[in-house]
Parts: C-alpha cells; structure tokens; sequence
C-alpha cells in the first residue's frame, strides 16, 4: 500500500525522536514541508513517468499537450501506435510545453499517438506514486531538511554564564549539531539521487530533436 503524507510524518516523528503527544519540537507543516522538498530533489532525479495517447489534428503534425497537467518533459513518442517494434519518431516541444509536433515527413490524419511523458512525483494525503524502494530515500531526505531547518532557530542560542551555578553555559553547539545532522542526511540522499540519475539516464532512450539546419 503507497505510504501517504501522514506515513511520512510519522517516520520522520520517530527518526527525529519528537512524538506529537508531549510538546513536539516540530509542527505537523514543518515535517510537511521537509517532506516536500524531499520529493521535489527526488523528482529531478527520478520524476513520474507514464504514457498517454492522444488523438492527432487531422493533417497537422501538431499535438496539444494541454491536458498532461503538470508536464516536465516529454520522453518518448510512438506514431503509427501498435507497432512492434514501437514506432518511435522525433519530435520538437514548444517554449511552454503546450504543443508537439512530430517531426515525420507526412502529417497524422487523426490517428492516435503515444506519448511518454514526466512530471514531479505525486505525494499527499491519498497517497503516493514513489516507488516502495524508494520511500526510505525521501524519509532521509526529509530528515535532512528537517535538521537543517531546525538549525536557523536554534542559532540564536550563545554563551552565558550560569548564576545559580556559576559555570559558563556553550548552546552555540546547538546549530552546529543540527546542522551536522542534516549535512550528513542530506549528503547521503543527494549522492543516492546522482546514482538514480545517471541509471535512469543510461537506461532511456532519447529521440528528442531540438533543432535541424
């Protein structure tokens, strides 16, 4: 079962050692928002990919893309559809993402195309499309930031010296700690995402066209 936002923030609850029930450090939308830069920087690496098929403007080699909400980039395009093996052609986005066109020396007359595209991965309180393998990733991720954004309030603590006790008190080591903590979360999750990166690279095949003389 896809972990939700709420299965999140109760990991990161138990790694950073602050249950909700007595005076939590952190508020609900400070692991919220942890949470979600995580899945942004896991994004970049490793998006939501998936196909959909769309119906061409007869004699127009131009495909709207205006429904694929949220689209980052086009991956793959397949025209005649059903082919084996896939029909993969070139293509050129437009600026805003909104048109396709195929670049095949005869127009679609209104036939069906396939088209593999990627968008930021989806994680909310219904659910999930990140991968299980990859839910550990963003709950260390989210760590990470959670730390690092702790440090910027606990750097107003300093050196005092204790009256009752006459001892000289050091909190500066405070944010430092925290921030220890997050470079060392952080660092691992990022060099994690570099491997997923270039295995996804290797793995794909391109057929984008940007520009032809």
């Amino acid at each position: 079962m896809p972990a939700t936002l709420a299965t999140f923030r109760a990991w990161l609850r138990l790694d950073l050692n602050d249950p909700a029930s007595s005076a939590p450090r952190f508020a609900d939308a400070d692991l919220d928002r942890a949470v979600e830069r995580a899945v942004a920087e896991h994004s970049q690496a490793h998006p939501y990919v998936r196909d959909q098929t769309l119906v061409t403007t007869p004699d127009s080699r131009d495909v709207s893309l205006a429904s694929l909400s949220g689209l980052w980039a086009v991956e793959e395009v397949e025209w005649p559809v059903g082919q084996y093996p896939p029909a993969l052609v070139d293509w050129r986005l437009s600026p805003d993402r909104q048109t396709l066109t195929l670049l095949v020396p005869t127009a679609p007359v209104g036939e069906q195309v396939r088209v593999r595209w990627a968008s930021r991965q989806v994680l909310d309180g219904a659910g999930s499309t990140i991968a299980e393998p990859h839910e550990v990733l963003i709950a260390l991720g989210a760590y990470g930031f959670a730390c690092l954004a702790y440090s910027t309030p606990s750097a107003d603590n300093f050196k005092y010296e204790d009256g009752a006790t006459a001892a000289q008190v050091d909190d500066t080591m405070i944010a430092l700690e925290w921030r220890r903590r997050s470079d060392t979360a952080l660092g691992e999750f990022r060099s994690t995402l570099t491997r997923l990166a270039v295995a996804r690279t290797f793995g794909a095949r391109g057929r984008a066209v940007w520009s032809r003389k």
